[in-house]
């Protein structure tokens, strides 16, 4: 294929529908987040995409967990490891033999870049964010620092299983990693199951270690990360823990002080599925702050666009 056809087969792979695009990946619309200036796409276990019509026909996206994803369907493909040939392969319909269309980075490779990551007990990133070396030894949360200095935050399933992990890097905004799964990121102490009787959801590993901080580091709660709108499969991993805590009373929504995490809230409380004696209540930073703004210094770095 010569370079001019390279070319049209992009401009037209560009100006393909993008959601017809991304349903190969099981992304589906929101019909209540969307309208007519943009869609929103969900995903079970990925973080939502929201996609526009530029005025040049062709379709644009980005995600609201990694910032650096962004684009046409050409960077969401190369994002997730696709060569050129297979991209061009995409367009003619026949992916090449051994792609598959939800190809994308490997968990190994996700499970080696936690691996490579260093320990340390108290992060400067963290400690820069106003987190202090008596909350982190308190709650000694599943943490490591890779070599840029970037703080991981390790997700888990409900089998304990390294999924991915929240970045937080000295100065920028906070992303989840690519190939990576989100779970939960949780903040506990050494407590029993018996004893614990608050469950507390966060937007981020950041706003949970903050809130914690907030609130004296207490006895018998566990905060929880979603690292952004919670899917489907967090849903379920977040109601089974409900389930089999045996004493638990409550659980607070304590996402952002935004109309964001105000819907996040919303939808979390109205999917269902919770025991009827739990106490479901909405925890509200102060308007337009996040858990980590009311602890961290004034010359925090951004959390996010």
């Amino acid at each position: 294929m010569s370079r001019d056809d390279a070319r049209r087969s992009f401009d037209a792979l560009k100006r393909h529908p993008l959601e017809d695009l991304l349903a190969r990946w099981n992304y589906v619309r929101d019909p209540v987040a969307s309208c007519r200036s943009h869609l929103v796409l969900r995903a079970d276990g990925q973080p939502k995409l929201v996609v526009r019509r530029q005025p040049n026909g062709h379709w644009v996206y980005f995600n609201t967990v990694e910032p650096d994803d962004c684009g046409t369907v050409i960077d969401f493909l190369r994002n997730r490891q696709w060569s050129f040939a297979a991209i061009r392969a995409l367009h003619d319909g026949t992916p090449p033999p051994g792609r598959t269309a939800t190809a994308e980075p490997s968990p190994d490779t996700v499970a080696a870049a936690w691996q490579a990551a260093r320990l340390e007990p108290a992060p400067d990133g963290l400690l820069r964010r106003g987190i202090t070396v008596e909350t982190l030894e308190h709650y000694r949360p599943l943490i490591r620092t890779d070599q840029r200095g970037h703080v991981l935050c390790a997700h888990r399933d409900a089998s304990r299983s390294l999924t991915g992990f929240e970045i937080t890097p000295p100065d920028g905004w906070r992303r989840f990693a690519t190939g990576g799964r989100r779970a939960l990121f949780a903040v506990r102490a050494r407590t029993a199951a018996a004893d614990i009787h608050t469950l507390v959801v966060t937007e981020s590993a950041i706003d949970a270690l903050s809130l914690a901080q907030h609130d004296g580091c207490p006895e018998g709660t566990v905060l929880l990360s979603t690292a952004g709108a919670p899917s489907p499969s967090q849903h379920r991993q977040i109601r089974q823990a409900t389930r089999v805590l045996p004493n638990l009373a409550a659980l607070q929504m304590a996402q952002d002080g935004d109309p964001g995490g105000d819907r996040q809230a919303k939808t979390l409380t109205n999917a269902g599925g919770w025991p009827e004696t739990l106490r479901i209540t909405r925890r509200r930073p102060p308007d337009g702050m996040d858990w980590n703004d009311l602890i961290a210094p004034a010359s925090k770095p951004p959390s996010r666009p």
